[in-house]
């Protein structure tokens, strides 16, 4: 059984390591154009030690140099993002964040995001419950202003899609897919919508949601399959998450380019 309290105290000590760099670095750019930063690669490091010494039987898949190790024995993964937000990081911007999501064969069962700038920690695990802070937070129920409504999307989502211009919610971009799905389950966003990223992009949320009362499909409404986004390393195509009837409204709305 895995011990949350010394996940939760490992990823703040990786916090640390991140805060020493936050505003302050100057980033590479890897092959596929995006950053990564010294302080990427430390707390990486760091993060893959500890759990690969706390649990030694357990696989490993983390971003940086596509870190893969198999489970020794059983089907456990541990999927690390060390800084989900790296060009918010490099800029000062506060939304990112330290991701850890742990799957067993297919399920996603429990996801951890900590953000060291706001100090807000988000987890999910065995308890059933989404917590923030140490306080049970839930997703939001469809807004009666539907204009008020949030939809949280990928800096790059106007290359993606279209929007019916009758649209009536608002559309914010914050620059971290786990800041996305967190704020989406613990109520501060009403959906979210997400390339076809990465698998260390997506765990720690998926993690999350999956406590919740929010769905996770692909944008075209099939089912999203962990185990062919692990096999493949990252999602097939976009992801949509929210709650059934937030998500229709979102589908109705935007078009796929």
């Amino acid at each position: 059984m895995i011990d949350e309290n010394w996940v939760k105290n490992t990823i703040e000590q990786a916090g640390e390591i991140a805060q020493r760099y936050f505003g302050k670095v100057t980033p590479s750019i890897k092959a596929n154009d995006s950053y990564v930063t010294q302080g990427d690669l430390e707390v990486q490091e760091y993060l893959v030690t500890q759990i690969q010494e706390r649990y030694p039987d357990d696989g490993v898949i983390a971003e940086e140099s596509n870190v893969s190790r198999d489970p020794v024995s059983g089907n456990r993964r541990w999927i690390i993002d060390p800084i989900d937000g790296t060009s918010s990081f490099v800029r000062g911007f506060p939304t990112w964040g330290i991701a850890v999501g742990i799957i067993e064969g297919d399920k996603p069962i429990s996801g951890f995001f900590y953000m060291p700038r706001t100090s807000d920690f988000f987890y999910a695990g065995r308890s059933g419950a989404v917590i923030k802070n140490d306080q049970v937070m839930h997703a939001r129920e469809l807004p009666n202003q539907l204009k008020e409504s949030v939809l949280l999307v990928d800096s790059k989502f106007h290359k993606m899609f279209s929007v019916n211009p009758g649209y009536k919610g608002k559309i914010r971009s914050l620059g971290s897919a786990s800041a996305h799905m967190s704020y989406v389950a613990t109520g501060s966003a009403d959906a979210v919508i997400l390339p076809a990223l990465p698998i260390w992009d997506l765990a720690a949320g998926f993690a999350i949601l999956k406590n919740t009362a929010c769905t996770v499909m692909y944008f075209d409404g099939t089912p999203v399959s962990i185990e062919a986004i692990i096999s493949a390393k990252k999602a097939l195509k976009p992801v949509i998450c929210g709650r059934k009837e937030m998500i229709q409204r979102v589908q109705d709305a935007c078009v796929l380019k």
